[in-house]
């Protein structure tokens, strides 16, 4: 069993250096900023949760408040998110993504599908289904799992 671990483990290290971190291999917003898991990831969890909180974004990516602070200040900064503290009561600020961080998540969006589509191009047809429907349950099952502590 360890085996399959370590072939595993091997194979997930050369997506992640691929899709992650190998600049030769990004076209992340179409060169517009450098390339930052947590940014993209906080613009995605903004896409789906409009109005999102700060602490809510980091407790999602399983980040501390000062690393998120930082985020959404950059973010911020480069006019990808808007802070609207009248939305809510308080001292919490809403997070939105402005019409530019709107548009960059979609050309994100646009290359994640990009990349999946060419790691299913890899692989034979009619082994595609079984391979999406496991990894897909893999990552519900981790999730779930992660989430219970």
């Amino acid at each position: 069993m360890m085996e399959q671990a370590e072939i595993l483990d091997a194979a997930i290290g050369t997506l992640l250096r691929l899709l992650t971190i190998d600049e030769r291999q990004l076209s992340t917003g179409l060169g517009t900023i450098p390339f930052n898991p947590l940014d993209l990831e906080t613009l995605s969890y903004l896409h789906r949760h409009p109005q999102g909180l700060a602490k809510d974004v980091a407790s999602h990516l399983g980040v501390r408040s000062t690393t998120m602070q930082s985020v959404v200040d950059r973010l911020h900064k480069r006019g990808l998110i808007g802070r609207d503290a009248t939305a809510l009561k308080g001292r919490a600020v809403a997070l939105t993504l402005t019409e530019a961080g709107l548009a960059f998540r979609k050309q994100i969006q646009a290359q994640n599908i990009r990349n999946c589509q060419q790691m299913l191009d890899y692989i034979d047809k009619g082994e595609r289904d079984a391979f999406v429907e496991n990894i897909a349950t893999i990552a519900s099952r981790y999730s779930k799992k992660k989430a219970q502590g």
